[in-house]
């Protein structure tokens, strides 16, 4: 194992253990939420992450807006195809609200779901639009990831009548949050959260420091879902995902783990898409030390033959 693992590990994002899990004691009462999921890509995984959030919650409503209906624990609503980001951005912005009657609307994606029910807090009930902390911002409009995120019905209407007109391919998170947000606050009243309480809410790309109700990104799979659930989902995952950036992360992160089996299991799944050179050059975006992204093609090279 001389090839690239140690370097490897000195490049590594800050690893965490997983949180432990919690018993939930009494099953919070979130009827004025609306647990929902918009998905025509993915909508299987999408169901799945529904009725994984809606373990140990008490939700109004759980629904999955998609073209094909799906049975699962929630309801599935048919709307016209999603087939692009540029399209779900567009049903999230102006369509959600028809759809939206409680006070609240709980966001999840497939990569993105609740964790720790025992986390829940009233407190976020006070904010309008609630998501992970964009980090690597520095002008003060940090708030939030969407694919995880709790929000208002105020914000939904807010939002679809300042979007009624808007023109731009930007996803609906980075428009809510950053495009739209000066208007919002001063002529909508709408409150955005602090740092403070994003933190106790979700995570995404900045490491948890403490159990949060729920995250975001399939990069954070090692702390939330069991190895043996993430080798069965490799075959099911689209094209997109299985050579995306974040994939990519994921594998990398097993790899620092030494779980050599489902590294292998990834790395072949990549390379059903991908070149043993364009994986190459995806890796190396990743870890651009001379000669880590050739070790770790290399060596997975070596796994699936």
């Amino acid at each position: 194992m001389s090839i690239g693992i140690c370097q490897l590990a000195s490049l590594a994002i800050l690893l965490f253990r997983p949180h432990p899990a919690r018993r939930v004691t009494q099953m919070p009462s979130l009827t004025d939420i609306t647990l929902c999921a918009a998905d025509c890509l993915t909508p299987h995984l999408a169901a799945e992450a529904l009725e994984r959030s809606a373990q140990g919650m008490g939700f109004h409503d759980i629904v999955l807006f998609s073209h094909e209906s799906l049975p699962f624990q929630g309801r599935t609503v048919l709307i016209d195809r999603l087939d692009s980001r540029v399209a779900y951005s567009t049903f999230m912005l102006r369509k959600l609200v028809e759809f939206i009657e409680t006070p609240y609307v709980l966001i999840v994606q497939w990569d993105g779901f609740v964790v720790d029910p025992t986390a829940w807090s009233d407190d976020f009930l006070g904010v309008d639009y609630i998501g992970a902390w964009w980090g690597w911002f520095q002008d003060g409009r940090n708030m939030g990831n969407g694919g995880f995120s709790l929000r208002s019905r105020k914000l939904l209407e807010r939002a679809a009548e300042r979007c009624a007109t808007l023109d731009t391919d930007v996803n609906e998170d980075m428009v809510i949050c950053r495009l739209l947000r000066p208007e919002l606050e001063t002529e909508d009243g709408i409150v955005f959260a602090t740092h403070a309480l994003a933190s106790r809410f979700s995570y995404e790309r900045d490491p948890p420091t403490r159990p949060t109700l729920g995250f975001h990104g399939i990069f954070n799979f090692w702390r939330h879902v069991d190895d043996s659930e993430v080798a069965r989902l490799l075959p099911r995952l689209p094209v997109s995902v299985a050579t995306s950036q974040e994939f990519i992360d994921l594998m990398l992160t097993y790899l620092q783990h030494r779980k050599f089996a489902l590294f292998r299991e990834m790395f072949r799944t990549i390379r059903r898409w991908e070149t043993e050179e364009s994986t190459l050059r995806k890796i190396h975006a990743v870890l651009p030390e001379p000669g880590t992204a050739e070790n770790v093609v290399t060596f997975g090279e070596k796994l699936i033959r």
